[in-house]
């Protein structure tokens, strides 16, 4: 048509008025009729007579003056038109029919052999690709019959294939050992749609594997092949990577919304992407759809208590974990009534779709800082407990050796002076109560240098045990001896 057309549109620009015929004409050799010399010689050598041409011709000069008839009443030029297109056509006649009658038989004979060698080989080409085709393949004809069928679509259906599609017994097989497939092979033929993509599960050595089928109706103007075109994609791999992926996200799901811990989604600079039900619970939020609504700052106060302000300090912590990878702060946050509380938060920087999102987790730890506040009052409450008891042990400490000293140097000079004139039994009691008041002053002592431990810093040593154990036998002597210990 594209041909006809451009031969038409050159008459117009050759010539002044419709071209007449002329006895000697050289029709052949007109720039206006190439065309019709070009389609005389391709269509000869696939085999189609003169007069199978001819009539095709004519439904062609037909449906030319038929779109003339289309044109508007008013137009002068239509009858001039219709002799140019007259014409035109005519010398196309002409100069094919002059092609066709200048080849001899042997001639036209050897034309149809090249010709039918260059067939063949488009044959032999097609039939390599189609053969080759790693996807399953089926051409149906009208009755859903396969007409032809790749090598791999022999190997899936396990085809009982001959040649050219037929089965052994002569007959093509069908599709009733997929009846899913006919079902939808037929639906699809009886429809007006000129595709259709449908899912396939079918079972192969023992294994489901999951395919995608592609319904296309043949595209053949003359009707002679027509039919549908199965073409089957193996998607198994993608199938189960979608399940895996699917599971993985039910998985985070489940643990997204079952965490005790809020956790929310956001965007830098845009605001919240998401939110869990805990998240919803820790700031007294009705649903998720007004929590996203919120900007992070409607969740602090203006200031944290180091006394810089939140959204400096938020948008400074935000582009450290986008940096980092991670970032863990302490927070003070308000719920949406106003209510304070102290929080735990981790940043955690991720990718979604290629857009940096920030993964904040966010804990309520006020009553682990209650806990921290109520610790350290009691260590300083210990803290003044045990400097009192230091001072106390080293006043009394102190204060308790002047008496003991005078105690004990009277009892030296006791020891002194009456020594061996009372009988033995006295110098004993005597020599014991000396004893004592030494041991006692050396107590005292000892607890003065302890007292002193606590304020002075030193660093504890290691120590002979075994004398300090003597000591500790002899002054518990008496208690020992009444105890029967």
């Amino acid at each position: 048509i594209q041909g006809l057309t451009q031969s038409v549109r050159k008459a117009t620009e050759t010539f002044d008025a419709p071209p007449e015929f002329e006895p000697d004409g050289r029709y052949m050799e007109d720039p206006v009729s190439a065309f019709g010399v070009m389609e005389a010689r391709r269509h000869r050598t696939r085999g189609i007579s003169l007069a199978m041409f001819l009539g095709l011709f004519k439904y062609y000069r037909q449906a030319y003056l038929d779109c003339l008839n289309e044109l508007p009443d008013w137009r002068p030029d239509r009858p001039m038109l219709r002799r140019y297109i007259s014409r035109v056509f005519d010398l196309v006649e002409i100069s094919y029919c002059q092609e066709w009658a200048s080849v001899e038989g042997g001639e036209q004979l050897a034309e149809l052999q090249t010709a039918n060698r260059q067939v063949t080989n488009e044959k032999s080409k097609y039939l390599s690709l189609f053969e080759s085709l790693p996807d399953p393949v089926l051409l149906l004809d009208n009755e859903l019959q396969i007409d032809n069928a790749n090598h791999a679509a022999q190997q899936l259906l396990d085809l009982p294939r001959g040649t050219e599609g037929e089965a052994n017994d002569g007959q093509r097989p069908t599709l009733e050992r997929v009846s899913a497939l006919r079902q939808a092979v037929a639906g699809f033929s009886s429809g007006g749609t000129a595709e259709q993509t449908i899912p396939l599960e079918l079972a192969v050595a023992g294994e489901a594997r999951h395919y995608t089928v592609k319904l296309t109706r043949m595209l053949d103007i003359s009707h002679r092949f027509s039919g549908v075109v199965v073409h089957m994609s193996d998607v198994t791999a993608d199938w189960k990577a979608r399940l895996a992926l699917e599971a993985s996200e039910l998985r985070y799901r489940t643990l997204f919304n079952r965490s005790s811990d809020a956790i929310m989604t956001l965007t830098p600079g845009e605001g919240f992407v998401s939110c869990n039900p805990a998240t919803l619970k820790l700031f007294g939020c009705a649903d998720e759809a007004g929590f996203v609504s919120l900007f992070p700052g409607e969740l602090s106060p203006r200031r944290q208590p180091g006394g810089q302000g939140s959204g400096e300090l938020a948008n400074q912590r935000m582009a450290e974990a986008l940096e980092q990878g991670t970032r863990d702060f302490e927070w003070l946050h308000h719920r949406l009534d106003g209510t304070p509380f102290d929080a735990s938060v981790r940043l955690t920087a991720v990718k979604l779709q290629g857009k940096p999102v920030l993964l904040a987790t966010v804990r309520d730890i006020s009553e682990r800082k209650a806990l921290q506040a109520q610790v350290q009052e009691s260590l300083a409450q210990l803290q003044r407990s045990n400097e009192d008891l230091e001072q106390f042990a080293y006043v009394a400490s102190h204060d308790l050796r002047e008496p003991l000293r005078m105690v004990t140097s009277f009892l030296e000079l006791l020891q002194r002076k009456y020594g061996g004139q009372l009988d033995e039994k006295a110098d004993r009691y005597i020599h014991h109560a000396v004893d004592g008041a030494k041991r006692m002053e050396g107590l005292l002592r000892d607890l003065l240098d302890l007292s002193r431990v606590g304020r002075r810093g030193r660093p504890l040593i290691p120590a002979e045990m075994s004398s300090a154990l003597d000591k500790a036998l002899s002054s518990l002597g008496a208690v020992i001896n009444e105890a029967e210990a």
